[in-house]
């Protein structure tokens, strides 16, 4: 895989880091942060592409850049220490993406003023930093991730037609707010594991059982061994692809649980073990993981209260979301 394939694989693993420490705790924060969560029955937050990964357009501690929204990200808020002015923090452990990357973690007792798109926060308490060079290569005003604790008890909604994320309060009619006017194409029940941000579905490729675990910030990557990989091949379920700096398959008939949905896909193509497999709970011989594959075909919605994940049709599927220029980040 390229760079930016190798990012996209280790992104999944920003909530299902492989720690070098005891037990797997998840990344970035392990417990909400109540200053630091949106509040209402319903909220809009207006995203932008950069590839295929969406940022928020954020400030915080004056420093102006995106902050990628990734659900696959367990804590509330992390922070690039390269691209934010940051007080003194202490050294918590070694984390290592799933690509390998390693990174010191730091923690910091109080961050802010915040600002994410239109909300604005005074503080945030024991957020985590590091060093995030690598995703700079993605926008270089990188300066972060909000992830799964900044929502928590909230369903979500992502629209790649209008760019944006719409957050719906759990409780009674819920589901028929977030699905009023919308064309449902598939209901796919779901369970997490080990991290409560990670969809996980049982799913099967021709005769090979897989299993689909969800977040944001990736593209979508198999993970394969070879001797599976041949199996597939000669089945017609996967088929290498040439695309120029990358390694890719087109997937046929990938059918999600009990024939609740089969989608053709293309993604990244790994001749590997998934790496973060374990602390994220899948046990399957053969993984994907699926971001923007999917989510540029259809609307989403992540319901984690009802363990269900929506596929609705698109207001206009043959349009794709213009990819936002990357700019440098401005500090103060």
């Amino acid at each position: 895989m390229t760079i930016m394939s190798s990012l996209a694989t280790a992104l999944i693993s920003s909530a299902a880091i492989l720690w070098t420490g005891a037990g797997n705790p998840p990344a970035y924060q392990t417990e909400p942060t109540p200053s630091f969560h949106i509040a209402g029955e319903q909220v809009v937050l207006p995203f932008v592409l950069v590839d295929e990964y969406p940022f928020i357009e954020a400030e915080v501690n004056g420093a102006h850049g995106k902050l990628m929204f990734d659900t696959g990200a367990n804590g509330a808020l992390a922070l690039n220490s390269r691209t934010v002015p940051l007080p003194p923090g202490e050294v918590i452990g070694t984390g290592m993406f799933g690509s390998g990357q390693t990174y010191t973690k730091v923690r910091h007792a109080r961050v802010g003023p915040i600002r994410i798109g239109p909300l604005t926060f005074d503080t945030a308490t024991d957020v985590q930093s590091q060093d995030a060079a690598q995703l700079e290569r993605i926008t270089p005003d990188f300066i972060g991730w909000i992830g799964y604790r900044f929502f928590d008890g909230y369903a979500v909604k992502l629209d790649y037609d209008v760019l944006q994320a719409t957050f719906y309060k759990d409780g009674p009619g819920a589901a028929d707010r977030y699905l009023e006017g919308e064309t449902v194409a598939a209901v796919i029940p779901f369970e997490t594991r080990l991290l409560p941000n990670i969809p996980i579905v049982p799913a099967r490729l021709g005769l090979a059982p897989v299993e689909v675990a969800f977040d944001t910030g990736q593209y979508g990557t198999i993970f394969v061994t070879p001797d599976i990989r041949a199996a597939l091949e000669s089945e017609g379920c996967l088929r290498p692809v040439d695309v120029p700096g990358e390694t890719r398959a087109d997937l046929t008939q990938l059918v999600f649980g009990d024939d609740d949905a089969t989608l053709d896909l293309r993604v990244d193509l790994a001749d590997a073990p998934f790496p973060a497999a374990g602390p994220i709970g899948l046990q399957a011989p053969t993984v994907i993981t699926l971001g923007y594959t999917v989510l540029s075909r259809y609307k989403t919605v992540w319901d984690y209260a009802a363990k269900t994940l929506y596929l609705l049709e698109r207001t206009d599927p043959a349009s794709i979301p213009a990819r936002y220029p990357a700019q440098p980040a401005s500090r103060p």
